[in-house]
C-alpha cells in the first residue's frame, strides 16, 4: 500500500511542476543592475505573481505567475520593453523542473 501512496505523491508532484512551468516566463540577457523587486513590479502589470527569481551569475531569471493566462500576455506586453537600456528577452519556460527551486524568492 505505501508504494501506491508514493506513486500518487510523485504523480501529484509532476503535475505541480508542469503547472508551474506553464505559469513561468524565462528572462535572459538583462542588465546586471536589474533587481528582483524591479522585475516583480514590472511583471505585476501583466497579472498576479507567485515569485520572481534571478539566478545569480547567470544573467537569467524566472517569473512565475499565479495564472497561466498571464504568461503569453506578459510575453506580448513586454516584447519591445527596455529595462536599464536593454530589451527584455523573454521565452516560455520549457525543459526539466528547475534546480533553482530552492534558491527562489517568494512573492512579496
Amino acid at each position: 500500500m505505501p508504494e501506491q501512496t508514493n506513486n500518487k505523491n510523485h504523480d501529484a508532484e509532476v503535475e505541480d511542476r508542469e503547472a508551474e512551468m506553464n505559469r513561468t516566463l524565462f528572462l535572459r540577457a538583462f542588465d546586471e543592475k536589474t533587481t528582483e523587486d524591479e522585475l516583480y513590479e514590472l511583471f505585476l502589470q501583466a497579472g498576479p505573481l507567485e515569485k520572481v527569481a534571478i539566478i545569480q551569475n547567470k544573467n537569467m531569471a524566472f517569473i512565475t505567475f499565479r495564472h497561466s493566462v498571464s504568461v503569453p500576455y506578459a510575453k506580448e506586453l513586454f516584447s519591445d520593453t527596455k529595462l536599464h537600456g536593454r530589451f527584455l528577452s523573454l521565452d516560455f519556460r520549457t525543459g526539466q523542473y528547475p534546480r533553482w527551486q530552492s534558491e527562489t524568492s517568494q512573492a512579496k
